[in-house]
């Protein structure tokens, strides 16, 4: 078996401590909970990398609440 790369290690840790990932806007602000309810800050690195994908389905396809799942 492969050895994990450190950046794969992050991830995985990332994955199983906050998704699955709801999230969706108020007042003009995207809103994201992690897998236990617990609101994520804007500041937080998990934010951060989903804001985009937040962004694009709001843009594309005018959902406005989602649910974010890790394959």
């Amino acid at each position: 078996m492969a050895k994990l790369k450190k950046w794969e290690i992050e991830f995985k840790e990332l994955e199983d401590k906050y998704y699955p990932i709801h999230w969706y806007v108020e007042e003009d602000e995207i809103k994201m909970f992690d897998k236990n309810q617990t609101p994520i800050p804007q500041n937080h690195k998990v934010y951060q990398n989903e804001i985009q994908f937040c962004y694009q389905q709001i843009r594309e396809h005018m959902i406005f609440e989602d649910e974010i799942c890790c394959p």
